[in-house]
């Protein structure tokens, strides 16, 4: 299966990457697109990048990561979903991390602290972003291996807005002849 990626940033890219390796190790992913910080800009960048994607790079599905920011994840989602043809709908996984990318990868705070080499009290529980990437640096693309190797993603499913982010990318993995193993159990 080939995938593209309509993401933030490298921590959204290498976010997905693991995921990538721990479901689906034969996944190939297209160089990510990078979006714009505003919503003017998303609405601008989502067309051309979901052409670009779909019909120049011949991906079968892409995912979409935005920020829930202060916004209710699920209302974010509803917006977004509007933005994305019909005909394309079933072929885009949304991912709609509440507040941020980094809240998703701070659910597991003892594995993140371990990871980071922190203390778990250590991280902010509000919003970790500033704090995580402070304590990546310039090693970003470790969290790759961190994701693909957590030992279990129980307390990201705990996370509604992940929860529903893992049912499509099961389903449209499964439409695509590839097997993601059940992490509820």
């Amino acid at each position: 299966m080939r995938i593209g990626l309509f993401v933030e940033d490298t921590v959204d890219e290498y976010f997905i990457r693991g995921l990538g390796q721990r479901w689906c190790p034969h996944l190939e992913i297209v160089p990510a697109h990078y979006r714009g910080a505003t919503r003017q800009t998303l609405a601008a960048q989502l067309p051309k990048a979901l052409l670009e994607l779909f019909n120049h790079k011949q991906c079968e599905v892409v995912v979409y990561l935005t920020d829930a920011n202060n916004d209710k994840w699920h209302d974010r989602r509803n917006n977004e979903l509007k933005k994305i043809p019909e005909n394309r709908k079933a072929q885009v996984i949304m991912g709609i991390p509440v507040r941020n990318m980094e809240c998703w990868l701070a659910a597991d705070r003892q594995a993140i602290a371990r990871f980071l080499e922190c203390r778990e009290e250590e991280i902010p529980t509000d919003d970790p972003s500033s704090f995580i990437d402070k304590r990546l640096g310039l090693h970003k693309e470790r969290l790759i291996g961190f994701v693909a190797d957590l030992p279990s993603l129980h307390r990201l499913l705990e996370h509604p807005s992940f929860e529903n982010f893992y049912a499509s990318a099961r389903a449209a993995a499964k439409q695509n002849n590839c097997q993601i193993r059940d992490e509820r159990q």
